[in-house]
């Protein structure tokens, strides 16, 4: 409909409400970018990003760059500090590929990695956690074949006895513990890492840090759970001989995930 039909048809407060309630353009534009790149996809992810933070650092400073810095973080499942790294070298203009090199390597890491190196490395900076982390932390809910070598230990660990130990005593017991040489080298890197400062921050916002990686560990989990019977449940749809009763199975069994894994995000 041409604007002047519409303002004669439905009156100018229409057109103005139709305006107020619009998407504005900045979010279309980063919408429309990211849309067209699978985040699920590492190449695609970067990519996504990178262009994504070109289009806002190039805005003028009059609209809220850090809400988009933080909606360009969330779609990548990676961290706000990458993005912004990214975001402020397209604003300065600075192409030093060593920087710029860190930062996509950063958002290239898989979501679920991510979650797990940064519980991992809450864990050995805050050791007085692991009593509680062998409880409620499981081997299962990782999918890196390293950071389960990491975690094992950890679980294993004597609560009344080991973990009475310094950060710097347990970080070489659980280096000297690992045969794999890539996961002794992931583990080392976990202990110096002072991303995010972890080491520095109170034992209340540890807590709450764990907690929410926990929750999305859980989540990650239901996925793979719900991805993998959705599988099963199309092979079976599609054979010669339909098996009904296991489809029924699992057509419930994905539902009871689905539930699940809404109520996590309700008590997240």
């Amino acid at each position: 409909m041409e604007p002047t039909d519409f303002v004669s048809q439905k009156g100018p407060e229409a057109i103005l409400g139709q305006v107020d309630s619009s998407q504005p353009l900045v979010d279309f534009c980063q919408d429309k970018v990211l849309l067209a790149h699978d985040p699920s996809d590492t190449n695609s992810r970067v990519r996504g990003v990178r262009k994504a933070v070109h289009l806002v650092g190039g805005l003028k400073r009059g609209i809220d760059h850090e809400r988009y810095i933080k909606s360009i973080a969330e779609w990548a499942g990676s961290g706000y500090e990458a993005v912004y790294d990214l975001y402020q070298r397209s604003r300065a203009k600075d192409t030093a590929s060593g920087g710029i090199a860190k930062s996509e390597s950063s958002i290239a890491v898989p979501p679920q990695v991510r979650a797990e190196r940064e519980l991992l490395r809450l864990l050995v900076h805050h050791p007085y956690m692991l009593e509680r982390a062998q409880v409620e932390l499981d081997t299962t809910l990782f999918e890196d074949r390293d950071d389960r070598l990491i975690l094992q230990p950890l679980l294993e660990w004597d609560a009344g006895g080991d973990l009475k130990a310094g950060v710097e005593e347990l970080g070489s017991r659980l280096v000297e513990s690992l045969e794999s040489e890539q996961a002794r080298n992931l583990a080392t890197a976990l202990l110096f890492d002072k991303s995010g400062n972890v080491d520095n921050i109170s034992a209340e916002d540890a807590e709450i840090i764990y907690r929410d990686l926990l929750a999305a560990l859980k989540e990650f989990y239901l996925e793979r759970q719900i991805r993998s019977k959705k599988k099963d449940l199309g092979s079976l749809s599609s054979a010669s001989q339909r098996d009904h009763s296991r489809e029924q199975e699992l057509t419930e069994e994905i539902y009871a995930l689905e539930r699940m894994k809404r109520e996590l995000r309700k008590g997240s």
